[in-house]
């Protein structure tokens, strides 16, 4: 039995052990989330249940050994997504401010490229390759912020974000072993199968949220992995292998900030009009939803892929397809109404609140 196998089944095994351990925990010390007007489910929910993904990822990469150990890479993202799990939790507990958040988050970020995640030059639709110099450093840092705080915000539906994470991570390992990158197949692997213990208790309706430590935890995690995972030998960083995986939840993140802005809102405010709640909105149930945003996600790593094996003709024919289907469903679920509208607009989510305070 191969280390990474073996790895495998303990992550798994670990996180589907203290997942229940954690939700007794959270329960047992009030770490609950209560239903309120963003929200979409009933009763008082533990959260926390990162914490088992965390330390179940933690026990994986010591099954994996030195290869794991001694990697920076493996480090890199380890320290930086612990730190963020440790912030998850304190603003799962305490709710902190958006902007100690951003800090933190920057500051993991910033650890990571110290760590050798770097997006030095980019491989282009085209096939020609910029470098991108002193814009590096930014570059990489926008990224690795705006995914971990992408994932964060879909953390909408029961299963939603661990989901995704899932299949993600699916391609980042498959990525790997077609590259020969055994580490990174392996590390991705370990992330997947602690994903997978947690799951079994966040399907809806789901017994335990994985809260701000679950999804920093991961969002950041996903970030990194993706640099290494889109790195070609002696190229650079493809483009589709990096950005098409994350196009849900990084369409929803610019719709939400865009439509925050139209509002008069600040960009971070809280609010139901996310993809997911847009769906919920024309009468589907939770697992639906989930599903539907699992298999747009599915055709966009199904999209990275045949950017890197595809002539540009095929790809971009398949990608235009897809590209315009998933726009049209945002579409249809009146993602786009708070744009298209000429009187000014407010969020009716707190237009509604202030009725009821009325």
């Amino acid at each position: 039995m191969g280390l990474p196998f073996l790895a495998f089944l303990y992550a798994a095994a670990a996180s589907m052990a203290l997942t229940p351990l954690v939700r007794w925990l959270a329960i047992r010390y009030g770490v609950t989330a209560a239903p309120n007007h963003r929200t979409i489910h009933s009763g008082h929910t533990p959260k926390l249940g990162g914490l088992s993904i965390l330390v179940a990822v933690w026990i994986g990469v010591v099954v994996l050994g030195e290869i794991a150990l001694d990697s920076r890479m493996v480090q890199g993202v380890l320290l930086g997504a612990s730190l963020l799990a440790v912030l998850g939790m304190f603003d799962d507990i305490f709710v902190l401010n958006c902007y100690v958040k951003l800090a933190v988050q920057t500051l993991a970020a910033t650890l990571a490229i110290a760590f050798g995640f770097s997006i030095e030059s980019l491989i282009l639709p085209s096939g020609s390759v910029v470098v991108l110099g002193a814009y590096s450093l930014p570059v990489t840092l926008f990224w690795i912020v705006a995914v971990t705080n992408a994932v964060n915000l879909i953390d909408g539906l029961d299963g939603l974000a661990s989901g995704f994470s899932l299949l993600v991570l699916a391609l980042v390992a498959g990525v790997g072993l077609l590259n020969g990158d055994n580490l990174i197949a392996s590390f991705a692997f370990v992330l997947l199968a602690a994903n997978v213990g947690f799951l079994i208790y966040n399907l809806p309706p789901a017994r335990i949220f994985m809260g701000d430590t679950g999804s920093l935890f991961l969002g950041f995690s996903l970030a990194c992995l993706s640099i290494k995972g889109a790195s070609l030998p002696g190229m650079g960083v493809h483009w589709g292998l990096l950005t098409l995986p994350f196009a849900v939840p990084l369409t929803d993140t610019l719709l939400a900030v865009a439509r925050r802005l139209t509002y008069g809102q600040h960009p971070f405010q809280a609010d139901r009009q996310h993809i997911h709640h847009r769906l919920l909105e024309i009468g589907v149930n939770q697992l639906v939803a989930s599903i539907v945003m699992f298999m747009v996600t599915l055709l966009f790593c199904l999209c990275a892929l045949a950017t890197t094996v595809l002539e540009m003709p095929q790809w971009l024919l398949i990608l235009t397809v897809v590209v315009a289907t998933f726009i049209f469903g945002l579409i249809r679920i009146n993602c786009f109404s708070p744009f298209i509208r000429s009187t000014p607009l407010r969020d009716p989510v707190t237009l509604g609140m202030e009725q009821e305070a009325k």
